[in-house]
């Protein structure tokens, strides 16, 4: 709610600003990641579905930061390859995981609504490169807000501080 209700202030203030839209994004993808939670199938799927986008719209927050607008190519390469990460492979995950059976051993857990056919090698296969991928994305996000930081004036520091701490 933090992000919905600051992306709201933001949005309101500056309503040509795409930062407070990103903000609410991210704030209603963390929400609906929580419903992963839920012993509901259709709302445990959907919490699965949206836990990896809520990580790509951070990602893109993060980079867009102050102005909501990713300033360089190398940013929106590493934005859009957190999406990619985060929707189509997740989609296809929730293809082929069944969390009853597969290394999240969850046998509590409710049946997964997209599934069309269980296979723990494929699942794993793809959590893994969405994890290398999950790393790669940190690490770039990392050395780009270190850049960011060495090359702002003390006034940009400033506005960029909590960003940077909280990021």
């Amino acid at each position: 709610w933090s992000f919905v209700g600051a992306g709201l202030v933001a949005w309101t203030r500056r309503p040509t600003n795409p930062i407070g839209r990103l903000m609410c994004l991210t704030g209603f993808t963390w929400l609906l990641s929580a419903l992963a939670a839920s012993s509901l199938t259709a709302a445990y799927t959907v919490g699965l579905l949206f836990g990896a986008a809520a990580l790509a719209t951070s990602v893109h927050v993060i980079l867009a930061f102050p102005d909501g607008r990713l300033a360089s190519t190398v940013e929106r390469a590493v934005v859009a390859l957190a999406y990619v990460v985060a929707v189509p492979l997740q989609i296809l995950a929730l293809l082929v995981l069944d969390p009853a059976t597969s290394r999240a051993d969850c046998s509590d857990c409710p049946p997964n609504a997209l599934l069309i056919g269980a296979d723990d090698t494929m699942a794993n296969a793809i959590i893994v490169v969405q994890n290398l991928a999950a790393v790669a994305i940190t690490l770039s996000v990392i050395v780009i807000l270190a850049r960011r930081w060495r090359g702002a004036t003390s006034a940009a520091r400033r506005t960029l501080a909590p960003v940077l701490l909280a990021s």
